[in-house]
């Protein structure tokens, strides 16, 4: 199953032209024209995997949809893309707002979009497995601490497999 992506820019032709480079690239696409219908489509037609939102539009920018959409889902994968990119706000989504990536517009070329979704896809796909591992060190560390707390003076072996016996 392909990944799911949200599009939000208040610019119907850049989210057009955005929704169907992704959709060519194989990914499952929604489009959305501001902040708080991607919110609405974020919680009813959520989870996604990634959201490329343009940072300035009415209603509520970008780094405030992010905010409120990291809300809804931590995992959430944010590419802030605008036409009036400055240091500062660059500085601001990735750093304060936690966003994977900065873009300006234009972009060089359409093919440029799947590129840097497919990127925040493998960080978030990376990120999740390295939580997840670490769940599993932690629940086997406490397993043996409980074991190795109630043994008392038992002998602890290990076998070829690496179980305890």
């Amino acid at each position: 199953m392909s990944e799911k992506i949200l599009v939000v820019d208040d610019n119907e032709n850049f989210l057009n032209m955005a929704t169907l480079a992704l959709q060519r690239a194989g990914y499952q696409v929604e489009g959305a024209l501001d902040g708080p219908t991607a919110l609405e489509i974020l919680q009813s037609k959520g989870p996604f995997a990634v959201m490329l939102t343009d940072r300035m539009m009415p209603e509520m920018d970008g780094i405030e949809l992010l905010r409120q959409a990291r809300q809804f889902d931590p995992d959430l994968e944010v590419i802030i893309i605008t036409a009036v990119g400055s240091l500062p706000t660059a500085i601001t989504a990735l750093r304060d707002g936690g966003a994977f990536d900065y873009l300006t517009k234009p972009l060089e070329s359409v093919k440029q979009i799947p590129m840097v979704i497919e990127r925040a896809l493998e960080h978030r796909r990376l990120r999740m497995e390295r939580e997840a591992l670490n769940a599993r060190v932690q629940a086997e560390a406490e397993w043996l601490g409980s074991l190795i707390a109630n043994t008392g003076d038992a002998i602890l072996a290990a076998n070829a497999d690496n179980e305890l016996t």
